[in-house]
Order: C-alpha cells, then structure tokens, then sequence
C-alpha cells in the first residue's frame, strides 16, 4: 500500500481486509508520510497521523477480535532527506521513541515503511 492508508477513513476496517485477502506469511508493504513530514501537513486529504509504532497495535493478539488474525511487524524504516536529515536519522538509530517524542519536529523525517506479516 503506497500511500493509502492515510486515506482510508477505518484503518481497522481496512488491516481486516487486507489480513482476508491475503495469504499466512504474506508481506505487506506500507508506504506513508510520517506524521512529522511537511508533506503530509500539505495534503488535505490526509486522515490519519501514525507514527512508527501505529503498526505496533495490529501485531497484539489483544486485537484479534477485530481483525480475525493479526500480522507481525517485520521491519520498520524512516527515511530522510538532506543535512538535517542525518541527524533526524542518527537520533532515531539512537531511541525511536525518544525521536518521535522530542526531536521529529525539528529534524523532519518524509516516508515512513513498514513490513509486515500475515499471521494466520
């Protein structure tokens, strides 16, 4: 999903879908603006503002209950663009949520990824 799921008005409507349709050890790629990128406070039809972790709630087993299954994050990658970007990307080596927290405003991170894993 490239760019999608910022769009779509029930994000858990949506991962149920996804996790329907899809296969048991499926990758699912997720494409989005980090919630901290200029970009994303450009676009009007942008809904929803996650974060790193936002993924992180759909990998609990806790949500099953909803979704019918669960997926597992694999990998999680914040990109960055130019000097002050280095910084963002070293702070965020450092301490994910320490970035997210204190420092993602002032060294703005673009693209968020995420990988994730059909559990089935």
């Amino acid at each position: 999903m490239d760019n999608v799921i910022e769009h779509v008005l029930d994000i858990p409507l949506l991962m149920s879908e996804v996790h329907r349709v899809a296969k048991k050890d499926a990758e699912i790629t997720i494409l989005k603006l980090h919630f901290a990128s200029l970009s994303f406070w450009r676009g009007r039809a942008h809904m929803h503002h996650l974060s790193c972790f936002s993924m992180d709630h759909f990998d609990k087993k806790g949500v099953y209950h909803y979704l019918g299954g669960g997926f597992k994050v694999i990998k999680r990658r914040l990109f960055f663009g130019g000097i002050m970007g280095d910084m963002g990307r070293f702070l965020f080596i450092l301490s994910p949520k320490q970035y997210e927290a204190k420092w993602c405003f002032i060294f703005r991170p673009s693209t968020l990824k995420f990988i994730l894993t059909v559990i089935k």
